[in-house]
């Protein structure tokens, strides 16, 4: 089963399944449990089979990593890696992708290391804040911005803990608003 295009209604069946279902991401075995199922339903004082249900994708897809970052891409197969070409194509300021397929919100000792820095402190490089933005960020310990820009009429705050260092071509441009916290 699956949908060639995410908007549509139209459900396809086995031999049929478009690539929406098997782009990267985090792998679920959703077909492989229907299949192995083996339905019946009640009817009366028996039972009756409800059909064969073949699998022929015994996993698929659960959280495309191109939707689930919103990467700008129309390649469905496109290779999201940890690395510079991928965070440009996204609306985040960091992502962490896993240098092998894992089960939809598997808790790994990388993953965990890398939130948990995230969590303390944040790097941001090579952003700009778009006219017409409103963007606050916070970070427990440390901040540091570098080459980036605010454009005028957008508004960035940041908030930490400790400190926050501003680095390399950072720009915040008249009329914009921008304010950095700590406390």
């Amino acid at each position: 089963m699956g949908f060639d295009n995410p908007k549509a209604t139209e459900i396809f069946g086995p031999g049929e399944v478009p690539s929406w279902d098997n782009s990267p991401g985090g792998g679920r075995n959703t077909l492989a449990d229907i299949d192995d199922s083996k339905p019946r339903a009640k009817c009366g004082f028996t039972s009756i089979k409800l059909g064969d249900i073949r699998a022929p994708y015994r996993t698929h897809s659960f959280v495309p990593t191109i939707s689930a970052l919103d990467i700008s891409t129309d390649d469905l197969f496109f290779p999201a890696m940890m690395d510079s070409t991928t965070l440009p194509l996204t609306p985040f300021e960091d992502i962490f992708i896993p240098e092998t397929n894992e089960e939809h919100a598997q808790i790994t000792a990388k993953n965990v290391v890398w939130i948990l820095k995230k969590l303390d402190q944040i790097l941001i490089s090579g952003k700009t804040y778009a006219s017409g933005t409103a963007k606050t960020i916070f970070a427990p310990i440390a901040i540091e911005i570098q080459n980036s820009t605010v454009k005028r009429s957008a508004n960035l705050t940041l908030h930490a803990g400790a400190e926050i260092r501003l680095s390399g071509e950072f720009q915040a441009m008249s009329g914009s608003e921008f304010q950095a916290k700590v406390e």
